[in-house]
C-alpha cells in the first residue's frame, strides 16, 4: 500500500494544531490566576508588581543588608487581610502612617534615611507589626491560626509553593540536577 502524501491544507491545519496545543499547555503552567498575579487569596489578586516593589525597597538598614526572598515577602500578602481583620478585632489596627515613623527610627538609628516607600512596602511593615501583636495574645493567634487554615491560596509556580500555615516554599525545577547526578531510570 502507498502512502499519499498529505495536502498541504492538512499539514497547515495539522501545524497550527500543534501550535495551538503547545500554547494552551505552556499558559496553563505559567501562573496561577489572572495575568500579572503573584498569588490568589479567597479569589483577590497579589499583584507581582506589589510584591517586586516590596522587595526593592525593603531598606538595608532593617533587613540586615541581605536580601529578603521573594517567598517571604509574598508570604505577608497572603495573611494580610486576615491578619488586619484579627487585629481589628483583638489588639487594633495599625496603619501604615503609624508604622512610618517608626521605620525613620529605625534606619536613623542605624545612620541612614528613610526614602520614599511605596503603599505596599508600609502596608508589609503594618503586617508585620500587627502580627507581633496578635502573637503575643492566646486567643488573637488561635483565632488568626483558624482563619489562615480556611484561606482558599494560589500561588503563581514562579514564586513557589504554599506550604504548612501558609509558608510559600521556593519553586521547584525537577528538571535541573546539580552536574554530575544521572537521572534515575524507572
Amino acid at each position: 500500500m502507498t502512502r499519499r502524501p498529505a495536502s498541504r491544507a492538512a499539514r497547515a491545519a495539522l501545524g497550527s494544531a500543534t501550535v495551538a496545543g503547545l500554547v494552551l499547555a505552556l499558559s496553563a503552567c505559567s501562573a496561577a490566576g489572572p495575568p500579572g498575579a503573584a498569588a490568589v487569596v479567597d479569589g483577590e489578586v497579589v499583584p507581582e508588581g506589589d510584591v517586586r516593589a516590596v522587595q526593592q525597597e525593603l531598606p538595608p538598614e532593617i533587613t540586615g543588608g541581605a536580601p529578603v526572598p521573594v517567598q517571604d515577602i509574598l508570604a505577608f500578602f497572603l495573611v494580610e487581610d486576615t491578619v488586619r481583620d484579627v487585629a481589628a478585632e483583638y489588639t487594633g489596627v495599625i496603619s501604615t502612617a503609624d508604622v512610618r515613623p517608626q521605620l525613620e527610627q529605625v534606619v536613623a538609628q542605624s545612620g541612614g534615611e528613610l526614602g520614599e516607600l511605596s503603599e505596599p512596602t508600609l502596608e508589609l511593615f503594618a503586617t508585620s507589626a500587627m502580627l507581633n501583636q496578635i502573637q503575643a495574645t492566646d486567643v488573637a493567634r488561635e483565632e488568626l491560626e483558624a482563619r489562615i487554615e480556611e484561606l482558599d491560596v494560589e500561588v503563581n509556580p514562579r514564586y513557589g509553593s504554599v506550604g504548612d500555615g501558609l509558608q510559600v516554599l521556593p519553586p521547584e525545577y525537577p528538571w535541573l540536577r546539580p552536574a554530575g547526578e544521572l537521572p534515575v531510570e524507572g
